[in-house]
């Protein structure tokens, strides 16, 4: 693989960051074109910046050292290994979460279209009642969105929170371990 292994674990810490087609259809192992329909498909994120577009990708970490188990972050902060670990689950959470709402929602709406489309080939005060339900249910769905999108922020925090915990708790093995090192000197 392109990253570094560490001596301690046997795996390459990826994070995901944003870079252009090519290269993350590199990475994927992907002809760009797949990489567009992977994206159209809410599998992969996209964004456009400058005017080109930009992909979220779990890349190996370059900056992986194994002579000390820590892996940098692409905000340029340092964090253990297992904050790394932390920080990819809560992307990956986070990238899973987005689709399922995106899906979720391009369905409600593909749905709310056919039954609009239904609606118009016969126009009768039974067909308006339904429709008005239909409408009923869209609103409906839209508020399952705003729900689900709230569950995501909440996971967000959880998340972060998480990892403040781990790296409290790391900081203070590591204290404790140099003060037992300095006890037995």
């Amino acid at each position: 693989m392109a990253g570094r292994m560490t001596e301690a674990a046997d795996h390459v810490v990826r994070l995901p960051r944003w870079i252009p087609a090519d290269e993350a259809a590199r990475v994927l192992d992907v002809s760009p074109r797949t990489l567009r329909r992977r994206a159209a498909a809410g599998a992969v994120k996209r964004k456009r910046e400058a005017g080109r577009a930009l992909y979220l990708v779990p890349v190996p970490e370059a900056d992986a050292r194994p002579d000390d188990g820590r892996f940098s972050r692409p905000d340029g902060h340092r964090t253990s290994g297992q904050a790394a670990a932390v920080e990819l689950l809560r992307s990956q959470l986070e990238a899973a979460n987005v689709a399922r709402i995106d899906a979720e929602r391009r369905a409600a709406v593909a749905e709310y279209r056919a039954t609009i489309a239904e609606a118009a080939a016969e126009i009768t005060p039974d067909r308006v009642e339904l429709l008005q339900a239909e409408a009923a249910r869209a609103a409906m769905l839209d508020d399952r969105v705003a729900m689900l999108a709230a569950s995501l922020d909440e996971a967000r925090r959880e998340a972060e929170a998480l990892g403040a915990a781990m790296r409290k708790r790391y900081a203070l093995i590591q204290r404790l371990a140099k003060t037992a090192r300095s006890g037995r000197e």
